[in-house]
């Protein structure tokens, strides 16, 4: 796999050439970006290494991975900022408190299903 610089993953930055690193591998992220599942927050992350920023936001950082693992282009010459032990402690900890609890917890669902109805109401 060809390996590029820092400095050329910074020149790609924008909604359509979307370039990033997540633990030193470089990732096209264009076709990608406008499903993130957290929204347009994933542009902080264009042209940059954005490896700390990727560990604080995905609990299950592995299978995020997993689903853009067919964008990966090069290896980033250099190295990606390390998160340390403290933090894959504490990312374990939270992981293992949360897996019984609903993905979405119902007082979420049922404020959503109140905007749709009102939303329909305002029409």
């Amino acid at each position: 796999m060809k390996e590029v610089a820092l400095s050329e993953v910074g020149s790609h930055n924008t909604a359509g050439d979307f370039w990033t690193v997540i633990h030193g591998a470089v990732y096209d992220m264009s076709r990608f970006a406008p499903f993130h599942p957290g929204g347009p927050i994933i542009m902080l992350a264009a042209g940059t290494d954005c490896t700390v920023m990727f560990e604080q936001y995905h609990l299950r950082s592995q299978a995020a991975l997993d689903k853009v693992a067919g964008c990966k282009v090069a290896a980033l010459k250099g190295k990606s900022p390390a998160m340390g032990p403290m933090f894959i402690e504490l990312q374990r900890r939270v992981a293992e408190r949360l897996s019984g609890e609903p993905k979405r917890p119902r007082s979420v669902q049922v404020l959503f299903l109140l905007d749709v109805i009102a939303a329909v109401l305002a029409l």
